[in-house]
């Protein structure tokens, strides 16, 4: 037989949301699925009421305690709990709890500049707890470090990380870290990998097109207005047929001469070694690369031996028709040298993505239309950071598990 009104029994169990005014308990809408709310001790539930939860420092005192004469647990939502008064809560026999769970998870150091982050930090959260500051307690039992871009990591740095056995490179070059110091402390050094070697080696291209075919000195005629005045621009040349030298044949040096073999142009290089595996002709040292190429790329490790390996010699050599791209370090080339030539037309051209004073540029280079200025950006894209943040994990994994390092340090 049909009652007269369709009232169901509730069956949830009563809870009583505790809060100050200031505080609001998120998601209650969850809470509602399983569980009846009431939010005032002045309510006629009060008196039956067997768990409450403490929204953020809301007081539980003796008072509060005294409405509630049936409650039997205080459910705190913060780690800690000095707003609950506990030992009344004992005394009455009221069961208390708060959010803190062990945190199982490996501690990790981000060491950067404060110009320098690192993206998509939110992955790393879910499976390390990270911390950014040497003066922190956690500094003297941390084993493992993210090195953020050029962050240098100096003996000093490792002074003060006494557990430390791992520096992850969030970078290709690692000239920012002491390498010696990292290998007699029994410390493993990873770099980026291969993860920003086909964003590093489509710039060196798009430099190379754009200083051939001067496509940026040709937006800047057209902006400012002067095609209609003087008419034609002058000429850019075909990359096309070109003499390439590629000065560190790594991973991005690899993707470079995949990349401009496409343009059917000629590949040679230069390495520490020759690599027994690559068929381009090999030049054992960088001058006579430069008598033999129209461009060099530059995308070598900084290190002392290379520093300035591309100096007035090199230059001379390549000669005023040559061009050279840096998407490496900025030391690799002789700033003051490399500035001359180009001031004097002693040699054709340059693309530059990096410098030996980031962020200066030799203000000598801003007005000439044969050179492309870039500041830094080469791996800079989000597929570049997807990648890098995917090793950078691999590598934190792999350490912590005991397992071989994805992408171990290989100087080129």
């Amino acid at each position: 037989m049909a009652t007269e009104d369709n009232e169901v029994e509730d069956h949830r169990p009563l809870v009583l949301i505790h809060h100050l005014p200031s505080f609001k308990l998120p998601l209650q809408d969850r809470l509602i699925t399983h569980f009846r709310l009431f939010d005032s001790l002045a309510s006629p539930e009060a008196s039956s009421v067997r768990a409450l939860i403490c929204v953020g420092p809301t007081p539980v005192t003796a008072d509060t305690l005294d409405h509630l004469p049936s409650l039997r647990l205080v459910v705190g939502s913060s780690a800690g709990l000095d707003h609950v008064d506990l030992a009344e809560c004992r005394r009455r026999g009221i069961a208390v709890t708060n959010n803190e769970v062990e945190d199982h998870r490996p501690l990790v150091l981000i060491h950067h500049l404060p110009s320098f982050e690192l993206p998509l930090q939110d992955r790393l959260i879910t499976h390390f707890r990270l911390f950014d500051s040497l003066a922190s307690p956690e500094a003297s039992s941390v084993r493992a470090l993210i090195c953020v871009g050029p962050t240098p990591v100096t003996a000093d740095t490792l002074d003060h990380l006494p557990s430390l056995r791992l520096v992850v490179g969030s970078s290709a070059g690692l000239d920012h870290v002491d390498l010696a110091e990292c290998r007699r402390r029994g410390i493993a050094v990873t770099s980026a990998g291969d993860a920003n070697s086909e964003n590093v080696a489509d710039y060196a291209v798009a430099l190379l097109l754009d200083v051939l075919r001067r496509v940026s000195a040709a937006d800047r005629f057209v902006r400012s207005g002067l095609w209609p005045q003087i008419g034609e621009y002058p000429l850019g040349c075909k990359l096309g047929g070109k003499r390439i030298g590629i000065v560190g044949l790594g991973s991005i040096g690899s993707e470079v001469a995949k990349r401009l073999v496409a343009f059917v142009c000629t590949v040679a290089y230069n390495s520490r070694n020759k690599k027994p595996s690559v068929l381009y002709p090999y030049y054992a040292n960088v001058h006579d690369l430069a008598v033999n190429s129209d461009v060099l790329v530059v995308c070598c490790a900084l290190t002392n031996e290379t520093h300035h390996i591309i100096n007035k010699d090199v230059l001379t050599a390549l000669g005023r028709e040559g061009f050279i791209i840096n998407v490496g370090r900025g030391a690799l080339v002789d700033e003051k040298e490399l500035v001359q030539f180009l001031v004097q037309g002693e040699i054709g051209g340059a693309g530059l993505d990096v410098f030996e004073n980031e962020p200066n540029v030799p203000k000598e280079l801003f007005a000439l239309d044969n050179v492309v200025l870039s500041p830094h950006l080469a791996i800079s894209t989000p597929e570049s950071f997807e990648a890098l943040n995917e090793v950078i994990i691999a590598n934190l994994k792999a350490f912590f598990s005991s397992k071989p390092l994805l992408s171990p340090f290989e100087q080129e």
